[in-house]
């Protein structure tokens, strides 16, 4: 199961909104791990109207247990 610990991260964001870090604002916990990823983790705030993506790399379900 992948989570938002580390460095290595197997998913790339496009447009600057999302962000993998410890929350310090919006939600209030990871549900796994310390880091999760989301839109203003630490600021709060992002424009309004803005497009954002977080890409994951392809996930074979036959793969994960």
């Amino acid at each position: 199961m992948e989570d938002f610990e580390g460095q290595n991260l197997k998913f790339t964001t496009q447009g600057g909104v999302w962000e993998a870090s410890r929350p310090t604002a919006g939600v209030q916990a990871a549900a796994s791990g310390q880091w999760c990823a989301g839109t203003g983790m630490t600021a709060g705030t992002y424009s309004a109207n803005s497009r954002g993506y977080l890409i994951s790399q392809e996930i074979d379900p036959r793969s994960e247990e």
